[in-house]
């Protein structure tokens, strides 16, 4: 959620408290407060720090209603406008993120952003800098086929550039400049994540076909399940659920995720 980082095999990622449960312990098991984060975001970075404003004091139970107004130098993933206010230096070879230009220097905003790229150490960490630029290198060298209308080679900048990608953004923000008709619209960023599932889902039903009693692969399938039943009862705008059933049906899977949301 902070970095946009690839989760390597050996990390399945935190469930992240975006508002720490030591200072707003009534948060602890509240959706909402959830971001999944990498180990280096939350376990070392984050932590328990939840950097406010100075002189600002953290909200507490009593004052829980107000705590929407409560001013936070940390951008939050899903509640604030990242994709306006932070932007990819695509050309710099480091690929450094950046405040953007619309963001006036001085104000609350930018100190926010500046505070969210220095925490979260987003121009410090060699992985990540090296992960950011190996992705927005390999779109770039696919540009000019994609333009050209090679069929692959589109599938590839849009699948590189999904919300749903590591470092979607950072490459976005690049064909912004360069080449915005192979920015993915929302229904196709969707679709490209629905393929990936589908395709986890066969490959581990396959390796379960043969090794039945392989406990890791059976956790992963239910993992892919649980994702397509958030999918199906939370699509993004303009996506119908009914969209999703349907392509869930047309695969055989609908009464396997059936079962799991009946749960949630």
């Amino acid at each position: 959620a902070y970095c946009q980082a690839l989760l390597p095999h050996n990390d399945p990622g935190d469930v992240e408290h975006f508002r720490p449960k030591s200072s707003y312990w009534w948060l602890a098991y509240t959706f909402g407060n959830y971001f999944l984060g990498c180990a280096l975001c939350n376990r070392v970075c984050k932590r328990e720090r939840f950097p406010l404003p100075e002189g600002v004091i953290a909200c507490t139970y009593e004052e829980r209603e107000t705590l929407g107004a409560e001013p936070c130098l940390l951008l939050h993933p899903e509640h604030d406008p990242v994709e306006e206010w932070l932007e990819t230096d695509w050309e710099h070879e480091l690929c450094r993120i950046r405040t953007t230009p619309q963001v006036a220097p001085g104000t609350s905003e930018a100190r926010r952003c500046e505070e969210s790229i220095k925490f979260f150490r987003l121009n410090l960490d060699i992985r990540l800098i090296t992960e950011r630029f190996e992705t927005v290198n390999r779109a770039l060298k696919a540009v000019p086929e994609a333009l050209a209308g090679g069929a692959d080679k589109i599938r590839e900048v849009k699948s590189l550039a999904s919300r749903y990608r590591p470092h979607g953004l950072a490459v976005r923000l690049m064909l912004g400049e360069l080449a915005p008709t192979l920015i993915p619209s929302v229904e196709e960023d969707f679709e490209l994540w629905i393929a990936e599932l589908l395709v986890d889902l066969a490959r581990a039903e396959k390796v379960l076909a043969e090794m039945p009693d392989s406990e890791p692969v059976r956790k992963f399938r239910i993992e892919v399940l649980w994702a397509l039943g958030v999918a199906w009862q939370h699509p993004p705008p303009p996506v119908s659920s009914e969209e999703v059933e349907a392509r869930l049906l047309a695969v055989g899977c609908l009464g396997d995720v059936s079962a799991l949301v009946a749960r949630l």
